[in-house]
Formats: structure tokens, C-alpha cells, sequence
């Protein structure tokens, strides 16, 4: 008996996905899975609607099917891939080829889901996709927090050598020190008064 598993914990709860699948009854039921874990759930079922409901409604994570009637899921994701660079595609087949998972995750696909495949499956694969979003804004954030830090100083990072991009002059750890203190909150980057 397999063990029962928790659904995984989720966050970016506003998160839209698009499911791209030209069986209507799956999609219609990955749909409600979906609706009843609170995401924001579209389907198309064919290359024309897919196109047009990712520009409009600009998705974070699209659920592909390899086969998409006369069309291939491989070309949109290529499509995909270049206009929403930060849009997650994950490739879901019924043909579970090893050269089909290789062919997804080497033209840009996030995930490769072989169906049938359990509620959880699809769960944890919109988990990691989160995450790997999530990670992605936090290094945003970080990096921008990071030029103001050095904009501030005084410094040009971009034309900076990687070797002296850390000084071992007291000035240079006094102002690392300072820069370990920012914190960022709403956009905001606050650097605290110098206590000496």
C-alpha cells in the first residue's frame, strides 16, 4: 500500500496556470484538481487558443502536452520559451519515451510529467515551479538592493575585476559590514545609521 502523502505547500496562491491539452476530459479534470488547491486554472486545447491565452493573460506556469492534435507541443514551448522567458513550461505526455524527456528539458522545458499521473505528481510539480519563481524574485530583489548598496558607496560594481570585488582594506569590511545590515522591505533598501 502506498503511503499517503500530504499536498505539498504552496505559496504564491495567485499564481495562473494554463493547461495546454487537447483532451478535453483531462484537462477538465486536472482543471478542477487544480481550482480545488485555490490556483488560478486555464485550459486551450489547441496551438491557436494557446498562443492567445498565455499573451493575454501571461501565465507563471503553462502544463504542455506533447501532442496537441496536428500540432507539437515542442514548437510551442520554443515559442514560449522566447516570447515569456519567465513563464514555466512543464511537458506532460502519455508516451514516456527517454528521448521525449531529454528532447523537453533540453529545449527549455522546467518539468516533464508522464500521465497518468496522481494528483500529487502535478502538485509537487507546481511546488518546484514556485519555488524556482520565488527564487528567482528573491535574487531580483537581492541584486537590485545590491547596486543601490553600491551606487550609494560609491562603487561600480559592472567594471569592477572579480578579484577586487572584495578589499581587505578596513574601509572595504567596514562598508561590507554596513551592506550585510541593509534589509529590504517593499522595495525600500534601508541602510542603518552608523553607530560609531
Amino acid at each position: 500500500m502506498k503511503p499517503v502523502m500530504a499536498p505539498p505547500q504552496r505559496e504564491l496562491k495567485e499564481s495562473k496556470i494554463i493547461i495546454i491539452e487537447d483532451d478535453v476530459d483531462f484537462a477538465n479534470s486536472l482543471k478542477v484538481v487544480l481550482d480545488n488547491f485555490g490556483y488560478d486554472v486555464f485550459i486551450a486545447v489547441d496551438r491557436g487558443e494557446a498562443i492567445e491565452k498565455v499573451k493575454e493573460l501571461q501565465p507563471h506556469i503553462a502544463f504542455v502536452d506533447v501532442r496537441l492534435g496536428q500540432a507539437s507541443g515542442f514548437s510551442l514551448l520554443a515559442e514560449f520559451k522566447s516570447l515569456y522567458p519567465n513563464m514555466l513550461c512543464v511537458i506532460i505526455t502519455a508516451y514516456p519515451e527517454k528521448n521525449t524527456a531529454l528532447r523537453a528539458l533540453a529545449e527549455g522545458a522546467y518539468d516533464f510529467l508522464i500521465k497518468p499521473f496522481h494528483p500529487l505528481e502535478i502538485l509537487s510539480a507546481i511546488d518546484r515551479c514556485l519555488e524556482k519563481i520565488k527564487l528567482e524574485e528573491q535574487s531580483s530583489a537581492l541584486e537590485t538592493a545590491l547596486m543601490g548598496a553600491c551606487k550609494i558607496l560609491g562603487l561600480d560594481i559592472k567594471n569592477l575585476p572579480a578579484q577586487n570585488l572584495i578589499d581587505q582594506s578596513p574601509e572595504a569590511k567596514e562598508s561590507l559590514e554596513d551592506i550585510k545590515k541593509i534589509n529590504v522591505s517593499k522595495g525600500i533598501i534601508v541602510i542603518p545609521k552608523n553607530t560609531k
